[in-house]
């Protein structure tokens, strides 16, 4: 039986134990979006609720008051708050951030 720790010969590792570059998921890779038509770039993966949180600390309010009256779409899709934590966003996804004030 061969070792995987004491094997050095690639050639001699059996072809399922052997792991390429392009199999590995890569934990915080880059990802460009836009939000509100502006160009974005995220570490991957990112939901809409981690996306929110770092739009929220760009404006420097508190987070209870941003969220008020707040809704997201994705790719012109509304998303329900109740799935913004489930809902992961893609390379080059559209967001649109729409936050509801009163006047008259």
């Amino acid at each position: 039986m061969i070792s995987l720790h004491e094997c050095t010969d690639w050639q001699r590792i059996p072809t399922f134990f052997r792991i390429q570059p392009s199999d590995v998921f890569v934990k915080n890779s880059l990802m460009h979006i836009t939000v509100n038509n502006q160009p974005m770039v995220l570490d991957a993966p990112c939901s809409l609720e981690q996306l929110l949180k770092q739009w929220v600390k760009q404006l420097n309010q508190p987070d209870s008051l941003v969220k008020r009256g707040m809704a997201m779409a994705v790719n012109r899709q509304i998303i329900s708050r109740s799935q913004w934590a489930d809902t992961l966003l893609n390379e080059g996804d559209s967001v649109t951030l729409i936050k509801a004030t009163a006047g008259g």
